[in-house]
């Protein structure tokens, strides 16, 4: 779950090869060892690029695209879902913002509600772009998932 994070948390200020001050910034925190480890892979796979005493993002936004389901991407997913319900023990509330709403729609809305999302989260992407003064890592999940069985079809 770190190495997206990790990603991010690299690029705010010139670390150099502090480990030890990467790795408590994550929240939950992860060893010096799992920071450096994290950094050099991603160096490596070319998502961050050394500069100096800094490093920067090759590409400042990631995307799987919508049309990916590889059965890691979805462990992924879970796993930040994971992450996010855990996050209400260790994080206060000022300090995040929690929604949930059950709906009941159609196939069509439903399909509707998938593009909404999806322009909603690419233009919260281009914003945290732009945003040149980040100071922490936030995590976005967003689901849409059925509660029920659908209505039989009446013949």
């Amino acid at each position: 779950w770190w190495h997206p994070v990790v990603r991010e948390v690299a690029t705010m200020r010139p670390w150099g090869n502090d480990w030890e001050g990467i790795a408590a910034m994550l929240h939950p925190a992860i060893t010096s060892d799992q920071a450096r480890e994290s950094v050099e892979l991603l160096v490596e796979l070319g998502f961050l690029r050394r500069k100096a005493r800094s490093y920067v993002q090759a590409d400042p936004v990631l995307k799987a695209g919508s049309a990916f389901h590889d059965n890691r991407i979805v462990g992924y997913q879970i796993q930040m879902l994971k992450l996010a319900s855990e996050a209400f023990d260790r994080t206060r509330g000022a300090d995040r913002s929690t929604a949930a709403t059950v709906l009941g729609i159609s196939r069509e809305t439903f399909d509707l509600f998938v593009k909404k999302s999806r322009q909603f989260r690419s233009q919260l992407q281009e914003m945290s772009r732009v945003d040149d003064q980040a100071d922490r890592v936030y995590l976005l999940t967003m689901s849409l998932v059925p509660l029920s069985q659908p209505l039989p079809k009446t013949p």
